[in-house]
Parts: structure tokens; sequence; C-alpha cells
């Protein structure tokens, strides 16, 4: 099984939007079973798949949630148990996991997460979590293993956020066409650098790009102001693959700024446009795994 966490300290660059849709792709397209991991207390994943394209509530979902929440089987749950002895000591079973086609599972986020920070220890003493919860998934009895983690971190970096990277194997950072690219990549890199013992992989991209048409070509690009904030970007990553970390920004690459994405999110089915653009975001991911 292969760990994504998706990851900017800074929010609205489309994370969950990245996560989400490449989790259905790995699903739908690929045949893997994925499982998305909505670890972001805002819960905007969470919130999204329970949308209907109609602008109703799944009660299917809802009352699956519920039932979990009676249960005590949430995220926040587990990570409260791991936190207080330094292992999972709660059974994880499928009672853990939505079903949202198949192929693809989703662990919901709890808003109980919010206030899981004011009591949980040190970052370091909760490392461990994600890699042994993701142990305990693979040996549920009966079902199918994973293939794939996908997990949505929330833009604090916060104790499970340290565990997602630390278990990771690529950690996919999403930027916006603006200034602060720059400055969040390297103030992201520049502390992850000195507190992780086990690198991951990073591979940066620009979502929400603004493109044009090139009259001669009639090929897409960005535009020059997009283009220059990449720019910026690649000379930041430059510095930190001077000093070892393993850092990879998709020039060629980009998904461009769509007004009914979040529609989107609840669709049936992936948009074409859309799919042809994680199908090459795939790609690129595959030559760096």
């Amino acid at each position: 099984m292969k760990v994504i966490a998706t990851l900017n300290f800074k929010g609205g660059v489309g994370k969950t939007t990245v996560t989400w849709f490449l989790g259905r792709y790995l699903a739908e397209r690929r045949g893997k079973m994925t499982l998305v991991v909505d670890a972001d207390p805002q819960m905007s994943l969470t919130t999204a798949v329970q949308l209907l394209e109609s602008g109703y509530w799944d009660e299917r979902f809802r009352s699956w949630r519920d039932a979990a929440k009676n249960k005590g089987k949430t995220l926040y749950e587990a990570l409260k148990d791991y936190s207080s002895s330094s292992s999972l000591t709660l059974p994880v079973d499928s009672e853990f996991f939505y079903t949202q086609r198949q192929g693809l599972e989703l662990l919901p986020s709890d808003d109980e997460l919010y206030w899981f920070e004011l009591d949980a220890p040190r970052g370091k003493e909760l490392q461990g979590f994600i890699p042994e919860f993701l142990n305990a998934r693979q040996t549920i009895p009966g079902a199918r293993p994973l293939d794939y983690c996908l997990i949505d971190c929330p833009p604090a970096f916060n104790s499970l956020s340290f565990s997602a990277v630390l278990s990771a194997d690529i950690v996919l950072v999403p930027i916006n066409p603006d200034v602060f690219a720059s400055f969040g990549v390297r103030i992201m890199l520049g502390g992850l650098r000195t507190r992780l013992v086990k690198m991951p992989k990073f591979v940066i991209f620009m979502n929400r790009a603004k493109i044009r048409r090139d009259p001669k070509t009639t090929e897409y690009r960005l535009t020059k102001e997009g283009q220059g904030f990449l720019d910026d970007v690649n000379f930041v990553a430059q510095d930190f693959l001077k000093v070892g970390m393993p850092v990879r920004v998709l020039s060629d690459f980009w998904i461009p700024e769509r007004a009914d994405i979040k529609r989107a999110l609840a669709g049936r089915r992936l948009p074409p446009d859309m799919e042809t653009y994680f199908a090459e975001l795939w790609d690129q991911i595959e030559r760096v795994l």
C-alpha cells in the first residue's frame, strides 16, 4: 500500500478537491482499492461527499455516519485511543469506513478533532498513529486490502498531519497562482526538513491555474503572471534539492480554475475534462513513486 498526503499550510488551495478526485480516479479508472481519509477538522471533504448533485443530503451517508459515531467508530475515537496509550487498542473494523462506491472508501472527519489538540500529547508521540491504523485496516478479515491511501491534511499543521506526512510515500503540494505560493512552500519545506526523521517525496503543482490559448499553437498555457509564480516556486524548490530534500515541481502540468468544481465533487462520475487532468497527474506521480 502506498500513502499519499495532500498538504499545504495555506488554506483554499484545493487540497480537498485534489485528494477526492485523485482517489476517485484511482478507484474508478485504475481499479485500485483506495481509502480517502479526511484529516481536516473543517470537514470539507466529509461535507462534500454527503451532498448530492441535487443539493440534498445523502441520507445513506448520514444514517451510516450517525451509526458509526454512536458506536465510537470514528477517526477521532481512534486517535484519542492511541494517544492514551501510544498504541491502538480500539478494534478497527469495516464500520469505520464508508463505502462510497466499489473500490473507494472514506474515513470521514469529525468536529471533535478541533478540540483534540488542546489535550493531545506532543506530535512526536502520535507519529505512529497513521501507520498503525492503516495496518489495522489492512488486516480486517474479509476486507479487500488497500492499494492506496490518500489523506487530506488540514492547513493548520497538527499532530495528525505530522503522522500522515511521516507515513507518506508522496506529499502532494497544490499551490495557487499567487504571491503566497513560493513564500508558503519555503516555510513548509523549511519547517519539515528539521522535523522529519523519514523524508517523503514532495510533488508540487499548480491548481486553479489561470490559462490562456496560444494563438499560434492553439495550445493552452499558463498566463504570464501564473508562469512567474510557478518559476518562483521552482527557485525555492532548487534550494531544498541542494540540501537533499526530494522535491519535484511539475513545471509542465497544472489543473485549471473551474467555477463549478464543488458541484463536480458530488457528481456520479468524474467530469471528462477533470478525468483527463487527474490521469495526467497520476502519470506524473507514478514516475516519482
